[in-house]
């Protein structure tokens, strides 16, 4: 069998001859006007009328005497223009016209025998004569339209860059991993971290509340004052410490226009102060036993004396302004005592069921009880509150919080002057009304575990809620913070991820690229120099091609050329750069052909990227190629910088960053 190759060494010439003949055949799916015109350049006839009798159907022999390469290469190339010939076989001595005998052309007109060869006359296919007769359509050399321009060719050199890239990528393997550990470990820490850090301080709730004759209106935290006018303006903020006050507050009550009473929280050493806002000053109350302890406390507007109520001694005590005790008497207190004085009388919420004694105050008869009131509105009845947690008069009817000592749930309800029920107020359910405090003819209803308090009319309407400027400006600032942290968290832990994940990547790949490099065998491709007319290059796949290469046009790439030297194939890329091999110098892959770094995609089997007829050809250079993993193939297409490749890292590197950042 006729070889050729690199090397240059001589051909054999075999045996059989063939003749090649044409009836005017043209292939299903090609333009007639466009094959008869291929047809006129091929064999340079310029004359149309002539060139219409070749297809007038009736069969003319074109070339006579070819041996088995140049006639395989004639019929190939014809196909390969749309054009269907036919090879017959002629004996050693007689030089049939084909393999049915067909009537000569017309007498009017000479034989339609083009008078010279095309000006690269087609190479000789690399089959024998009987492959050569049956042999389906193949690429042909140089001159056809889908051949590479061979100037533009570039050989593959395998330099000292090349042959070093083993040794530099387990360098950078070495260096990704390390990069990987360190984010890893600073991500952990850093998660760690954030748990630990401890919250901005909390905004603190309202602890208690207090309003003057005037309208000045007093709201506390465990730490500040804050004053407040008629309207509810802020008009100062008022640091309890700066006072000499020790203990958080837990109780107010307005004693004058600059003067106030407090109960801080202390247990021992007296916790009732009287303070004066102008001189920012506070001092403990005392008796001749010491300084008072208290858990209650209010004002006879009529004398300005004290009553107060200690819950620890079950005490009742009258003082006068300076704070010596006047009476006292004993008997059971609540937990949390509530004193009102209205009419003359002392109030006190009863220690047994939802009631409200009714006490004297005059020294000679301190705390002689005189009425027990109930307090039995049917909708406490129905939801268990049997307690009375406070009670206030305003707006010329009474308030009063009842509470289920169980379960804490409370409820606020209201009483005309004779304590007869005027209906329940509504008080949304997550607020959990803790005192009640007059201001004017509007009540106000704290919670101790809010920063703002309800606000209702004289008849039970809800208000705008009384928020302090105060608290909503430490509320914003917590606020910001608190999103300024975790987006600061979030970004860095965002990054490390992506550090993290990017370096184990990138040191998978540069182990994947140390194996692959490490394989190859560094070699070089030798220079075609004239053996470029020799090769038989495949034509493109004819009909509709397959999503790769479909692709690749999109992206404007090349799809590359693979063609056939003898027993070589000659593999270009999409770079032009080319490599020649054959056996075990090549690698194959379902849908790649490799040899060192260059990269040429052929298809799947049953869609080729070249011309599936011609694939033949190409078989008995692969008979002894190594299988190539995917891995290899995507190492060599990254480093031949491949379109594809680079389009589906782009793509790859853009959707594990989205994921790492939805994640965090």
């Amino acid at each position: 069998m006729p070889v050729d190759n690199l090397s240059g060494k001589g051909r054999r010439r075999g045996v059989n001859r063939f003749n090649l003949s044409f009836r005017g055949e043209i292939l299903q799916g090609v333009d007639p006007a466009t094959a008869k015109l291929n047809f006129a350049r091929l064999f340079a006839i310029h004359d149309p009328l002539r060139t219409e009798q070749f297809f007038s159907g009736k069969p003319v022999v074109l070339r006579r005497n070819l041996d088995p390469k140049r006639a395989a290469s004639w019929q190939l190339q014809m196909r390969g223009l749309g054009l269907q010939a036919e090879l017959t076989k002629q004996t050693d001595n007689t030089e049939a016209p084909a393999a049915e005998s067909r009537p000569a052309p017309p007498p009017a007109t000479p034989a339609p025998v083009p008078p010279t060869a095309p000006a690269n006359p087609p190479p000789a296919a690399p089959a024998t004569a009987r492959a050569a007769a049956t042999a389906p359509a193949a690429p042909v050399r140089g001159p056809a339209r889908w051949a590479p321009n061979p100037y533009t060719l570039r050989p593959y050199q395998a330099g000292a860059a090349q042959r070093q890239r083993a040794v530099h990528a387990a360098r950078l393997k070495q260096a990704g991993a390390v990069v990987a550990v360190v984010a890893t470990i600073a991500l952990a820490l850093l998660v760690a971290g954030l748990r630990m850090l401890p919250a901005p301080a909390a905004v603190p709730p309202l602890r208690a509340a207090a309003s003057s004759s005037g309208g000045e209106l007093l709201l506390g935290t465990g730490k500040f004052l804050l004053h407040h006018d008629r309207s509810g303006a802020e008009l100062e903020t008022l640091v309890l410490r700066n006072f000499g006050v020790t203990g958080r507050l837990a109780g107010l009550v307005w004693e004058g226009p600059q003067s106030l009473l407090l109960l801080a929280d202390n247990k021992s050493g007296g916790n009732l102060y009287r303070c004066q806002l102008e001189e920012r000053q506070c001092r403990l109350l005392a008796d001749e036993s010491g300084p008072l302890q208290a858990d209650a406390v209010t004002v006879i507007e009529a004398s300005g004396q004290l009553i107060i109520a200690d819950s620890a001694r079950s005490l009742l005590s009258l003082h006068d302004a300076r704070g010596y005790r006047l009476a006292s008497s004993e008997r059971p207190l609540p937990a949390r005592p509530v004193l009102r004085t209205h009419g003359g009388l002392l109030l006190l919420n009863s220690t047994e069921g939802p009631g409200i004694s009714v006490l004297r105050y005059e020294a000679g008869a301190f705390a002689q009880q005189l009425d027990e009131i109930l307090l039995l509105p049917p909708a406490a009845l129905d939801a268990g509150l049997v307690a009375t947690r406070d009670f206030a008069w305003s707006g010329e009817q009474w308030w009063a919080t009842l509470e289920d000592p169980e379960t804490g749930a409370a409820g606020v309800f209201r009483f005309d002057a004779l304590w007869n029920t005027l209906g329940q107020v509504a008080v949304p359910t997550e607020y959990n009304p803790y005192a009640l405090v007059p201001w004017g003819t509007r009540m106000l209803v704290l919670d101790q575990d809010q920063r703002h308090l309800l606000r209702f009319s004289a008849r039970g309407e809800p208000g705008v809620a009384l928020v302090s400027p105060h608290l909503q400006g430490l509320a914003d600032s917590r606020s910001r913070a608190l999103g300024l942290r975790q987006s600061l968290g979030e970004l860095a832990l965002g990054l490390l991820a992506l550090l993290a994940l990017a370096a184990t990547c990138f040191t998978l790949w540069q182990h994947l690229r140390q194996r692959v490099f490490a394989a190859d065998r560094q070699r070089s491709a030798p220079p075609l120099e004239n053996r470029t007319a020799d090769i038989f290059w495949l034509p493109p796949q004819p009909r509709r091609p397959g999503r790769l290469t479909a692709l690749l046009r999109r992206l404007g790439a090349s799809q590359g050329h693979l063609g056939v030297l003898g027993k070589q194939l000659i593999l270009v890329d999409h770079r032009g750069v080319y490599h020649v091999g054959n056996g075990i110098q090549l690698q194959r892959h379902p849908l790649f052909l490799r040899t060192e770094e260059v990269v040429l995609y052929t298809g799947p089997g049953r869609r080729r990227a070249f011309a599936a007829d011609a694939w033949p050809l190409v078989q008995p250079a692969l008979t002894a190629a190594g299988k190539a993993d995917t891995g290899t193939i995507v190492v060599a297409l990254l480093e031949s910088r491949h379109p594809l490749a680079l389009t589906a890292a782009g793509l790859l590197a853009l959707a594990l960053a989205s994921a790492v950042l939805l994640l965090i």
